[in-house]
């Protein structure tokens, strides 16, 4: 394509040119806040900022998918045994005695 064929379509409808300058303005706003935030925050700042940016563009879409959801906390049941365990000791009470 060439650049007055965007230019052509750019101006075909005024949806997709204000479409494209919302996101071009989204786009500048959050390169102003990352680069006043790489001047004025300490590292653990920046990463914290940024987890928290994650989990706010993340949230939306985890909680509208309808994909299988995992519980990353335990039940309430008790752990089966594992199958390589043990078994407990046995008691001195119930050993046979030898006379």
């Amino acid at each position: 394509m060439s650049r007055a064929d965007v230019h052509r379509f750019l101006l075909s409808d005024a949806r997709i040119s204000a479409r494209i300058t919302e996101i071009l303005g989204r786009r500048l706003t959050d390169l102003e806040q990352r680069l006043s935030d790489s001047v004025f925050k300490s590292v653990p700042q920046r990463i914290a900022t940024t987890l928290l940016t994650l989990a706010a563009e993340t949230r939306p879409r985890m909680l509208a998918a309808r994909s299988p959801q995992i519980a990353l906390t335990p039940s309430r049941s008790p752990p089966s045994p594992a199958p390589h365990a043990r078994p407990p000791p046995r008691s001195c009470a119930t050993s046979p005695t030898s006379t």
